[in-house]
């Protein structure tokens, strides 16, 4: 608020209208480029498609199979890449063509397996469905390879600490670990 010429009175300044400009500018460059990028988009594409394969796999069951260089990891509860995705390293598909494995995970269940000694906290194994659906390339439609169940076990000790500390909780097995290790582990096409 400034003084006008009259003394005693207050008026309201008008506000810099430029600035206001330059803010909505700033804002719809901001909204545009909110979206998904066109990877994420090929990425969400592929995962569609291979949802479409999810009963295929559940008929031919945990059988062996070869994953190809480029490996897809991606939650279809969430509707987004699985945190193992990340953890795969030099298999993560980037781009381009070539053949393609998706694994499509699907969350289970908990079991209790154990209590730890000191805290009596309870211990859960984690249970995930993994389909696996192979691409020879971005537009292909998808063959299923196998339906893999896979179970992560807690952490066999752990700090106990007196408090509200993470550690007085219960305690998951580490899923995207379990799952990056087996995709890491099985042999290439």
């Amino acid at each position: 608020m400034t003084k006008n010429s009259n003394p005693g009175r207050l008026c309201l300044k008008r506000p810099n209208r430029g600035g206001l400009l330059f803010f909505g500018l700033l804002c719809l460059i901001m909204i545009a480029g909110c979206g998904p990028s066109k990877e994420e988009q090929t990425l969400k594409n592929l995962a569609e498609k291979a949802k479409l394969r999810i009963a295929d796999c559940k008929a031919i069951g945990d059988r062996p199979f070869r994953k190809g260089v480029n490996c897809v990891v991606w939650d279809a509860d969430k509707g987004c890449l699985h945190p193992a995705h990340r953890l795969i390293g030099l298999l993560q598909y980037s781009s381009g063509e070539g053949p393609i494995t998706v694994f499509l995970v699907s969350f289970k269940r908990d079991e209790q397996v154990g209590t730890y000694s000191i805290t009596g906290r309870a211990g859960y194994r984690s249970w995930v469905d993994i389909f696996v659906i192979k691409f020879s390339n971005i537009n292909d439609a998808g063959m299923a390879l196998a339906a893999h169940e896979l179970a992560a076990d807690p952490p066999s000790s752990r700090i106990a600490q007196s408090g509200h500390t993470p550690h007085n909780f219960p305690s998951y097995g580490q899923v995207p670990e379990a799952i990056a290790n087996w995709i890491i582990s099985m042999p290439y096409q």
